[in-house]
C-alpha cells in the first residue's frame, strides 16, 4: 500500500481519547502501545462514538474490551468502523505481558480501507515504570511497513510529586526520514484528577493541534467526552466505560456504614476439596475496614450491631482501639446491643452512643477466671498423668494431674486478672464518662435490665429495631444513606507506577507443631506448622521487596522443638530486616518463644504473656487396663524403649532421663529469651519458670517493648525499615490454604453441617479455649517436650 493511502486510512479511524505510550494503562493501549495492557487492574469494556469533520463529515463507533488473565497478563480486542463517504474499519487484537519494571506488548490490526485490499499491521511495544514518578515507553509501529515506513514512538511521563497529576510527552520518528522541524512529530499532554471521580486532560503538538478530554467515574461505570482541533478540522466524541474493578465515584453520597460484629470476627474456614485444603482467613479484617472508613471522605459514620463475641480480652482491646481511632478521625460510631456480656459491653463503650432493646439484659458483672481440674476424676478411672516440668509456675499440665489450683498458679492468675480488670474499669469509665467508682458499683449489681442500665448511664436509648433508623437520622440531623462495609484493601487510584515496598505479616495464630500447618473439620484442632512458618520467614528474608515483617502471635505455644526451629528462623530474619512481634489474646510458652528474637515486641495491656517453661506428660493407663482385665506384655530391645507407651508405668530411670532432656530444652528456651530481649541470665531466669504476665506487667518485666495493637507494630516496623507507613503494602505471607488433616472426615462433616444448620451455630458458639482443645490434647499425648499453655484462662 502506498504511504498516502496508509495516512488516509489512519486519518479516518475512529477518534478516541488521547493517550501516550508511556502512561497508557487502559484498553486504548491497543492503538498506542500494547505493552500498556500489562498494567490493567481488571477487565474493561469501552464503547466509543467519534465525529470527524474531514472535509466530509464522518461518524464512527468502536468497541474495545480487555480481559486481565493474571497479574501482568492481559488480552484485548477492538472493533471500529467509520461511516461516511470514505467507509473504513479495523479489527484489533493485542496482548500485554510483564509489569514493573518492564512490560512487553504486541498488537495486530486488520484495516479495512477504501483501498482494494485489506491491510495487516503489526506493532510491538515496550513500557517501563522506572520509579514512583517516572515512566517510559517505545512503540515499533507497522513493523511490516504495510502502511509505508516503519515508525518509532518514544514517550516519557512524569508525576511531579503526586499521583494525581501526570505529564507526558511523545516523539514520533519515521524511518529513513531526516530529523528536522518538518518530520519531528512532538506532543505534550497533562492529565489531572481534580477530585475523586473527575479527571481532565489537555494536550498540544508541534502543529499546534489541540486536544482535550474530561472523564466522570461512577464506580464500575464511567463516561467522558473528548475533542481535538487537528489539521484545521474538528474531532470529537464520547465514551462509556465498564470496569470489573471500580474507580472512585464522583458525587458519591455520604453514608453511614452498617456492620455486624459477632462470633470470632473471622469467616469460617471454607472447604476446597479440589485443592485438598481449607481456605483460612487471618484475624484483623474488621480493624482494617474501620481504618479504611476513617480515611474515606464520604463516610459520615458507622453503625455496629454487636452480637455475642467469641474473642479474648486482648482482641477486644484492639477492636475497641480501632473504634476510638475512627472517632478521632471524625467518624460518628454508634452501636446496638441486643444484650451483652462484659466483653461485648467493653467493645461498645468506645461508641458515641449505645442503643439496646427495651427488653435487653446486660450481664456486666466483672471478671471470673474459671479452671477445671481432672486429675482426681482420671485417677478414679485408673488413669494417671505423669508430668515432668521445669519451673514452679509452669502450671499448664495441672488440669490433667491435679484436683485443684496450685498456690503458684493462683498467684499469677490473680495478678493477671487484676490488670485486666483495671483496664476494663478504666475503659468503661472513660468511654461512658462516668466516675470509676460509679462503674464499679454498676458492675457489683450484676445482671442489669435495659432500664436499670439506662438509669446508671451505661446506655443511651432503649429502641426496638423498627425505631433505630429514624433515631439515627434524627441523630445525624439530616437524611443519611445506609450501606454495607467496603473492601478493607481497595485498589489505589491512580495506580502507582512503582511496585510498593512490602511489609509482610506472618500469623502464628494456633498451637505450634512440626511439619506443615493443617486444619481439621468443624474448625477444631487447627495448627500452625513449623515448616510452613519457616518457609514464610525464609521467603521474607530473600524477597528484596519485603522491607520489614510483623509477626502476629496469638498462640498458646506447642511442641518445644518446633518452637525452637521457628525462633531460629525469626532470629535469622531479624539479622537482616526489622521484625516486630504483635501479640493478640495469648502469646505464651512457645508463642512467646518464637517471638523472643524479634527486634521489638508489642502487646495489648491484657495479653496473656510469658509462661517461659517446658514440660512433658505421659499417660499411664496400666491401672485402668488392670481393672478391665486387660493384660499388657511388652517385649523390648533397649531399657528405655517402652518409656512412652501409655499402657505401662515409666521406671525411675526413665523419669531421670526425661527430666534431663527437659532441663536442656528449658535452658535453650531461657537462652533464646535472654539473647532476644537483651537480658542477663539472671534477669531471664527471674521472668521464666513458667510465670504468666499481663501485657502491662510484661512491659515492666522487660518481656515486651510497648503496649498497643497490630497497627502499633506496623508503625514501628515501618519506622525501622526507613519507609513511610503510607508507602508500604501490607501483605500476608502465610499460605491462604491449609491442608486438610483428614480429607474424608472433612467431607463428611461439612456435608452434615450443611444439612443441619444447627451444627453451624454450634461451631460458632464454641468458646476459644475449646476450639484449641483438639490440637492441645494431641500435642500433650505425644510425650514430647512441650512449650505449651494448653488452656487459655477464660475471663467470664
Amino acid at each position: 500500500m502506498s504511504p498516502l493511502v496508509g495516512v488516509l486510512a489512519l486519518a479516518v479511524s475512529v477518534p478516541t481519547p488521547q493517550r501516550f505510550g508511556a502512561e497508557v494503562e487502559d484498553v486504548y493501549a491497543l492503538r498506542v502501545n500494547p505493552a500498556g495492557l500489562a498494567f490493567l487492574r481488571g477487565h474493561e469494556l469501552r464503547l466509543v462514538y467519534g465525529y470527524d469533520a474531514l472535509g466530509l463529515e464522518t461518524h464512527g463507533v468502536g468497541v474495545f474490551g480487555a480481559l486481565r488473565l493474571a497479574e501482568g497478563i492481559s488480552l484485548a480486542g477492538g472493533w471500529e468502523r467509520d461511516f461516511g463517504s470514505l467507509d473504513s474499519g479495523a479489527l484489533r487484537l493485542g496482548a500485554g505481558f510483564g509489569g514493573r519494571p518492564l512490560a512487553l506488548g504486541v498488537a495486530y490490526a486488520r484495516v479495512d480501507t477504501f483501498a482494494p485490499d485489506d491491510v495487516d499491521r503489526w506493532d510491538i511495544g515496550l513500557s517501563s515504570r522506572l520509579g514512583r514518578w517516572f515512566a517510559a515507553g517505545v512503540l515499533f509501529g507497522d513493523i511490516g511497513e504495510e502502511f509505508g515506513r516503519r515508525t518509532y514512538d518514544l514517550s516519557v511521563a512524569v508525576r511531579p510529586g503526586t499521583e494525581r497529576i501526570t505529564v507526558s510527552t511523545q516523539w514520533r520518528l519515521t524511518e529513513d526520514e531526516p530529523l528536522n522541524e518538518d518530520t519531528l512529530d512532538l506532543g505534550v499532554r497533562a492529565e489531572v484528577e481534580l477530585l475523586a471521580g473527575l479527571n481532565v486532560g489537555v494536550g498540544v503538538d508541534t502543529n499546534l493541534d489541540v486536544f482535550g478530554q474530561i472523564g466522570f467515574d461512577f464506580g464500575a461505570a464511567s463516561t467522558g467526552g473528548f475533542f481535538g482541533y487537528v489539521d484545521e478540522r474538528v474531532r470529537a466524541g464520547g465514551e462509556l466505560v465498564f470496569r470489573s474493578v471500580p474507580a472512585p465515584r464522583l458525587l458519591e453520597p455520604s453514608r453511614v456504614v452498617v456492620m455486624g460484629l459477632s462470633g470470632s470476627l473471622v469467616s469460617e474456614p471454607e472447604l476446597d476439596l479440589l485443592q485438598g485444603a481449607y481456605r483460612v482467613e487471618p484475624y484483623g479484617r474488621v480493624e482494617r475496614i474501620l481504618r479504611a472508613l476513617a480515611a474515606h471522605d464520604r463516610v459520615d459514620g458507622v453503625f455496629l450491631r454487636i452480637g455475642s463475641l467469641a474473642i479474648g480480652w486482648a482482641k477486644a482491646e484492639g477492636l475497641r482501639r480501632a473504634l476510638l481511632e475512627a472517632r478521632e478521625a471524625g467518624l460518628r460510631v454508634d452501636c446496638h446491643l441486643p444484650g451483652a456480656g462484659d466483653v461485648e459491653y467493653y467493645v461498645a463503650s468506645a461508641c458515641t452512643q449505645i442503643l439496646v432493646f427495651p427488653a435487653a439484659v446486660l450481664d456486666v458483672d466483672g471478671l471470673a477466671a474459671v479452671r477445671l481440674y481432672y486429675g482426681e476424676a482420671l485417677a478414679r478411672f485408673g488413669v494417671s498423668v505423669e508430668v515432668e516440668r521445669v519451673g514452679a509456675y509452669k502450671n499448664g499440665p495441672d488440669v490433667y494431674s491435679r484436683a485443684s489450683m496450685s498456690d503458684e498458679e493462683r498467684e499469677r492468675i490473680e495478678a493477671w486478672q487484676e490488670d485486666v480488670y483495671d483496664v476494663h474499669l478504666s475503659a468503661l469509665s472513660t468511654g461512658r464518662q462516668l466516675d470509676r467508682s460509679a462503674v464499679s458499683a454498676a458492675l457489683a449489681r450484676g445482671v442489669l435490665s435495659a432500664t436499670a442500665a439506662a438509669s446508671l448511664g451505661l446506655v443511651d436509648a432503649l429502641l426496638y429495631p423498627d425505631e433505630i433508623e429514624a433515631h439515627l437520622r434524627k441523630t445525624y440531623g439530616r437524611w443519611v444513606r445506609f450501606g454495607s462495609a467496603p473492601d478493607p484493601d481497595p485498589p489505589a487510584y491512580p495506580r502507582p507506577w512503582r511496585a510498593s515496598p512490602k511489609l509482610g505479616v506472618i500469623f502464628v495464630d494456633a498451637p505450634i507443631t512440626g511439619g506443615d500447618s493443617a486444619a481439621s473439620p468443624l474448625g477444631l484442632g487447627r495448627t500452625v506448622g513449623a515448616q510452613t512458618l519457616i518457609r514464610a520467614l525464609e521467603r521474607a528474608r530473600r524477597d528484596a521487596a519485603v522491607k520489614a515483617v510483623v509477626l502476629r502471635v496469638d498462640s498458646p505455644g506447642g511442641n518445644a522443638l518446633a518452637s525452637d526451629l521457628v525462633a531460629r528462623a525469626v532470629a535469622r530474619l531479624a539479622e537482616v530486616k526489622p521484625v516486630v512481634a504483635s501479640f493478640g489474646d495469648v502469646a505464651a510458652s512457645g508463642g512467646y518463644y518464637v517471638a523472643a528474637p524479634a527486634r521489638a515486641i508489642v502487646a495489648e495491656a491484657t495479653t496473656l504473656t510469658g509462661s517461659i517453661g517446658i514440660y512433658a506428660m505421659k499417660l499411664d493407663l496400666s491401672a485402668l487396663l488392670a481393672r478391665l482385665g486387660v493384660g499388657v506384655e511388652v517385649i523390648q530391645r533397649g531399657p528405655r524403649a517402652a518409656d512412652d507407651v501409655p499402657w505401662t508405668s515409666r521406671p525411675d530411670a526413665g523419669d531421670r532421663a526425661a527430666s534431663e532432656a527437659l532441663r536442656a530444652s528449658y535452658r535453650r528456651f531461657v537462652n533464646v529469651v535472654a539473647k532476644g530481649r537483651k537480658l542477663s541470665q539472671a534477669e531471664a531466669e527471674a521472668v521464666a519458670g513458667g510465670r504468666i504476665f499481663s501485657g502491662r506487667a510484661a512491659l515492666r518485666a522487660g518481656l515486651v517493648d510497648a503496649l498497643g495493637g497490630f497497627e502499633t507494630a506496623v508503625a514501628q516496623a515501618a519506622e525501622m525499615s526507613g519507609h513511610p507507613r503510607e508507602e508500604l503494602q501490607i501483605v500476608s505471607l502465610n499460605p491462604s490454604r491449609q491442608p486438610i488433616a483428614d480429607p474424608l472426615q472433612a467431607l463428611l462433616t461439612n456435608v452434615v453441617t450443611a444439612m443441619i444448620p444447627g451444627l453451624q451455630g454450634f461451631r460458632r458458639g464454641l468458646p476459644p479455649a475449646l476450639l484449641r482443645l483438639g490440637a492441645s490434647l494431641e500435642l500433650a499425648a505425644a510425650g514430647q517436650p512441650l512449650a505449651l499453655l494448653p488452656f487459655a484462662v477464660e475471663m467470664e
